[in-house]
């Protein structure tokens, strides 16, 4: 009855149920999103995925440090 409510409503608890206030605020916005996605798609299949490739890459950066040090100074130095 309330979509938007809905829609905070579960952002807020995707953000909260992670148990880490540092990234509270992120995962929020991520959990909107992922909301939208469905209701855009009308299909749970792309949040699932778009969740589960937001793990995978955040899995690689936690084994391979060494990746976000080169992509920073990438990003630093430019081309």
């Amino acid at each position: 009855g309330h979509p938007r409510l809905a829609l905070w409503a579960s952002g807020l608890l995707f953000g909260a149920i992670h148990g880490n206030w540092e990234i509270f605020l992120p995962l929020t916005l991520f959990g909107i999103l992922l909301a939208l996605l469905y209701k855009k798609t009308g299909n749970l299949l792309a949040p699932i995925l778009t969740h589960s490739f937001f793990n995978f890459f955040n899995f690689l950066l936690i084994r391979n440090p060494e990746w976000l040090k080169r992509l920073e100074q990438h990003l630093t130095q430019g081309p």
